[in-house]
Order: C-alpha cells, then structure tokens, then sequence
C-alpha cells in the first residue's frame, strides 16, 4: 500500500474515532438528562384541561369536571361549585411542572420515594383532543421545592419542580367555592340586613344569636350612617359596618345534605334577609349543625347547604344588642 494510501486510512480512521467520540458525548446518559432538566414535564396548557382526578390508595379522593366557564367537584347525589382560583392557580402550577434530575429507574426504591405505597397520589388529567395523562407523585423532594414523579409511560422517577403534592394532598372542601353569598353582595354594596328568630350555639364556641331588628344603611353625601327600624336608640356605626363586612365574606368549611337534625341542647332556627344597593334580595335560613360548634346555612340563591363554622357566623350576624349603643 503507497504512503498516500496509507495516509487516507489514517485519517479516516482520526475521523471516525473522533465522531464516535462526539457522538458519545452528546447522546451519554448525563448529557441527555442535562437537556431534559428543565424543561416542561408536560406539553399541555390549561385551556387543554377539561378535568381531572386525584386518587390515594387506589380510588378517587376528588374528581373536577369543567362545565362551561365553571368547575365543579363530581359527588354523589349532586356536584358542588368548585373556586375558580383554586383551579385556576392549579391548572398553571401543572402547565408549568418543569423536569428536573432523574432520580432513579431501579423499582426497588420506588417505596422510599413515596412512588408507592400510602403516600402515593395519582393524578389523572383529561385533556381535549389526546388521550389522558396520568402521574403518580410521591414525597417532597430534599429541596423542599420539588416533588419525585413518575409519568405514565416512563420507566424513571424525576424532581420535578413545583407544588403539585401540595394541591394532591388537600381534603375535598379545599377544592369547593364554599362563599356563601354571590359576589355583588360586599360589606359596601350591602343596603339592609334583617333578623328573625334566634340561635343558640353549644359545643366549643357559645352564644346566642337572635332578632328581631332591620338594620338599614343610611347613606349620606359624607358618611355612611346604621340604624334600626322602629328603634330610638343610637346602632354602633363601627360595630355594624363590621358586621356587614363579615356577613359578605362568610365562608363555610364544607357542603352538606339539609334537613340535619339538630343535636344536643342547641335549638332554634334564625332567618336572615340581605338586600344590596341594586335592590337584589338573598335569604338565608340557618340551623344548627350535626357537630358542636358548626351550623348549617341555606340560601334562596343557590342549591346548597354549607356548613359554617360558628365563631365567624357570630361575627357576620350579631346579636340585637350588640349593635345598640349603650344609653
């Protein structure tokens, strides 16, 4: 063989090593799992969500199902309203899971992980125009911000970044819209707000809520003005703002069935009417609860009962003399 030829499979041969070099260094194991920390774990946007489903222990913990422009949480016999920024800051947190390093792809430490076992949570997403998508989610990663996941169809658990074992590990009523008057009724927009009845509450908060009065807003050019219908005393403007405020934002803790019995000593039933600036109308019937220290609250508004706890229905809805002023 000449020099020259010689020569030329010499250099085919550099050429070649040094490919299968490059080659190794690109496509090693360390290098692909650098290029895919970081980027999104899912390639979905949360207009693509159309519901979902968190599972433990293998059956359905929560289901929410999009109708329209609301969500709501699928229960048996009836469906419950579902907080739109509760779903709203969930469905961002899933679009923006990003990968971060494979942990291992060895099953047998999968338990240690939280991968399986009772502190597994499934979540199963059900997206518009492709199949679902389902992941498990184990512990929280050693960071603090990161969540060790193994998505359907992959054989590796990865940190993924994000809050999603938060969300996955919250009871049922965190995930329902559980404000018991609309959102046109505020602590500015209300007009008038009528007792009847009364309330006596038992169990760990005590107290008695009770009626009759109308308190009615006065407005004035300068100042908002409180009194009572057919009262001569003086309402305590501070304390009746305040009331109205509370009575706005009341929040109940869960949804129940109505018509609970109630148990133990606490008897009565209190009725309130709520009229707003605009003229609209909201009536609410309130009983006590099947534990000590919750009450039950119908509204003539919606289809639900809530239960509420009782400290903060004692503040939206106070006693008559209370709100006098002293002579």
């Amino acid at each position: 063989m000449s020099f020259r030829s010689r020569l030329i499979l010499l250099c085919s041969l550099i050429v070649l090593l040094t490919a299968a070099l490059v080659l190794g260094i690109v496509f090693s194991p360390d290098r692909v799992q650098a290029r895919s920390s970081g980027r999104s774990l899912l390639s979905l946007s949360p207009e693509q969500i159309v519901g979902f489903d968190v599972m433990a222990g293998g059956s359905v913990q929560v289901s929410l199902v999009r109708n329209g422009a609301a969500w709501q949480v699928k229960a048996d016999p009836v469906s419950y309203p579902a907080s739109a920024p509760r779903i709203a800051l969930f469905l961002r947190t899933v679009s923006g899971l990003t990968r971060g390093t494979l942990v291992t792809r060895d099953t047998a430490h999968f338990a240690e992980l939280g991968i399986t076992g009772d502190t597994a949570r499934r979540l199963v997403l059900h997206r518009t125009g492709g199949p679902d998508i389902g992941l498990t989610v184990g512990r929280r990663g050693p960071s603090g911000d990161e969540d060790y996941v193994l998505l359907d169809g992959e054989t590796g658990v990865s940190l993924v970044r994000g809050s999603l074992g938060f969300f996955l590990s919250q009871e049922r009523p965190s995930w329902y819209e559980l404000h018991v008057l609309p959102d046109d009724v505020q602590g500015t927009t209300i007009a008038s707000v009528t007792v009847r009845g009364g309330l006596t509450v038992d169990g760990t908060v005590r107290g008695t809520i009770d009626g009759p009065y109308a308190l009615v807003r006065a407005q004035s050019q300068t100042a908002v003005a409180w009194s009572m219908q057919r009262e001569k005393r003086a309402v305590i403007g501070s304390a009746a703002a305040a009331m109205v405020s509370s009575l706005a934002l009341l929040e109940g803790v869960d949804f129940t069935v109505d018509g609970l019995a109630p148990s133990g000593p606490a008897a009565g039933v209190l009725f309130c009417d709520v009229t707003t600036l605009a003229g609209k109308g909201y009536s609410l019937v309130i009983k006590p609860g099947s534990r000590p220290g919750t009450l039950t609250v119908t509204t003539s508004w919606s289809p639900w009962t809530y239960v509420v706890n009782a400290l903060p229905l004692q503040r939206a809805l106070l006693a008559r003399d209370a709100l006098l002023a002293k002579p």
